[in-house]
């Protein structure tokens, strides 16, 4: 498995959904540099908890950095 991972491309990628499985949001990272594989997401507060299931750590995204200005 982890040759396999070694040549895919790095992408981050959450995608919330509703009850109907419409997209209600994304949040993309092109770069795949900060998590570059999520398996989980758990919403705490405002605060996202990201899993993968290979990688040996957890990240935190901060939701209220991330959202978006209407003017």
């Amino acid at each position: 498995m982890d040759l396999v991972l070694q040549y895919l491309p790095k992408y981050g990628l959450i995608v919330e959904v509703n009850e109907e499985g419409q997209v209600i949001r994304s949040l993309h990272d092109p770069t795949g540099e900060v998590v570059p594989a999520v398996s989980e997401v758990e919403d705490k507060e405002g605060v996202l908890y990201l899993g993968s299931y290979n990688l040996p750590f957890m990240g935190r995204l901060y939701l209220q950095r991330y959202q978006k200005v209407k003017t």
